[in-house]
């Protein structure tokens, strides 16, 4: 069985690549509006969601916010609206991307969204589970960041984190720690 991703985005060009880099691996629906993705998650099952800012209707952030705890999700938004939108929507556990970006990046972010979701399914009563998923979320959201602004792969973001936790004696979720709080403190 297929997951099912909802793109929400009123930009041909980019419903175009998404759908090509995603088709094979995932049933895809698209909507151009807010109002008409609002009504497709209330009518079928959908596993993971890409909002794509501004749309027609709305900025987006709407959507993300009542949904993004339920359902994976990823937000692209400007980059000169990335630190805002970012700070208000973090909390509901939304990947934020700034635009324009690299297609590597956006499939690096849907592979660990399918990660978390797939963790998120086995015995979810394990609270050690759950620390190291959140850990785990962590250094995948710095790798996300190095792999972003520092245009590092995702191997050499690995390598980085382990190098640099192992130089100064921490854990690697410190060291993702730090690099979290350094992007997102950048203007």
């Amino acid at each position: 069985m297929k997951y099912t991703m909802l793109i929400v985005c009123n930009n041909d060009k980019l419903n175009t690549l998404l759908t090509g880099l995603f088709s094979e691996d995932y049933e895809i629906l698209i909507s151009t509006s807010e109002n008409f993705a609002r009504r497709m998650l209330v009518e079928r099952r959908i596993d993971f969601i890409i909002v794509s800012s501004p749309l027609p209707d709305s900025n987006g952030y709407g959507i993300v916010m009542d949904y993004a705890t339920k359902i994976p999700t990823i937000i692209f938004v400007s980059h000169l609206h990335y630190d805002n939108v970012y700070y208000k929507l973090s909390e509901y556990s939304a990947i934020t991307i700034s635009k324009p970006t690299r297609s590597d990046v956006v499939v690096q972010a849907v592979r660990m969204l399918e990660t978390a979701k797939g963790s998120t399914h086995e015995k979810k009563k394990d609270k050690p589970l759950k620390e190291k998923l959140e850990e785990s979320r962590k250094i995948n959201i710095a790798k996300m960041l190095l792999i972003t602004h520092e245009r590092m792969s995702e191997d050499d973001a690995h390598k980085y984190i382990v190098r640099r936790a192992m130089d100064l004696r921490v854990g690697k979720v410190d060291i993702a720690i730090d690099i979290i709080n350094k992007y997102h403190k950048e203007v």
